[in-house]
């Protein structure tokens, strides 16, 4: 079978992009020192403001750049709740993502739109000059939407931003040690806030891709889990820059080539848990890590 192909990794950066833009967004909470569960109601909630305010507009980027807004607004509720009110932060995450549920199909219904919603506009792949007639790299660099381009230039930014930067610093010691980090003169509840912002919008465009690079339209629950599996890769990354990327990435060619082997004949109900198995082997061989470092360091 003739398997491994340029289209599986063009794909693989396709399926990849909405994980690496909710993974990355992320890790920045978890440097924080929050949990942040939300990933999942914030992209859908990221995919459904995207369709409905860039259909209102008749402008994508506008429409993109509201729901960006929507989704930072959404994510420093949360916040709220769990940084003054010290509630739980996995049990509120959860509730976040049953409210991202439920919320969206009561719009829709709300709308007349119950199975769903169509957008008028969409993001369009872009085709490089120069760079779309070279034999196999072609193929995979070009005709990519301007959000899969973006989410390439995360990481260098994230590094740079969490290792070169003041702020990168106070963000880690705000993580790490907050009552150091407040006695060092650093404003911890600012640096939590300003992390959940971050993660907001960086969901809001995980959200995006998928309503507006992908389907240009919003269906009921159309994450499917995809902010679960980027919640993954950030704790199998072990919430750095680099690891989480290529763990999103991994995830992105997992969720290929499942589309890829049911061309097959394969059996489809097999098929689509492979992404979210190797999320269960992800967090194990994460867990287990960590416990074998407890008792190496003990």
């Amino acid at each position: 079978m003739d398997i491994l192909t340029v289209s599986l990794i063009a794909s693989t950066l396709v399926a990849a992009t909405p994980l690496i833009w909710a993974a990355m967004g992320g890790l920045v909470s978890h440097q924080a020192g929050l949990f942040n569960f939300t990933l999942e109601g914030l992209m859908l909630f990221g995919a459904f403001f995207s369709v409905l305010f860039g259909t209102l507009t008749g402008n994508v980027w506008i429409g993109i750049l509201l729901s960006g807004c929507v989704c930072v607004l959404l994510s420093l509720i949360w916040g709220w709740i769990v940084i003054d009110l010290e509630a739980d932060q996995i049990i509120s995450a959860l509730g976040f993502i049953l409210l991202a549920q439920g919320g969206t199909v009561f719009m829709l219904n709300a709308m007349g739109q119950g199975g769903g919603i169509f957008s008028l506009v969409q993001l369009n792949p872009i085709k490089i000059p120069l760079v779309h007639d070279i034999p196999l790299i072609g193929p995979v660099l070009s005709n990519q939407t301007a959000l899969t381009y973006l989410s390439w230039l995360l990481l260098p930014l994230f590094l740079f931003a969490l290792y070169r930067t003041p702020f990168g610093l106070s963000l880690r010691a705000t993580g790490e040690r907050p009552e150091a980090a407040e006695a060092a003169g650093i404003n911890v509840r600012r640096m939590r806030y300003i992390s959940v912002a971050i993660t907001g919008f960086c969901c809001a465009m995980a959200g995006s891709q998928l309503a507006l690079g992908l389907l240009a339209m919003f269906t009921d629950n159309m994450t499917a889990g995809r902010g679960i599996i980027a919640f993954a890769a950030v704790i199998f990354g072990l919430h750095r820059p680099l690891q989480v990327f290529l763990v999103a990435l991994f995830f992105g060619f997992a969720g290929a080539l499942t589309d890829r082997l049911q061309g097959f004949g394969l059996p489809s109900e097999l098929l689509l848990t492979l992404p979210y198995v190797l999320t269960v082997l992800a967090l194990c061989v994460a867990g287990m890590q960590s416990a074998f470092k407890r008792r190496v360091g003990a």
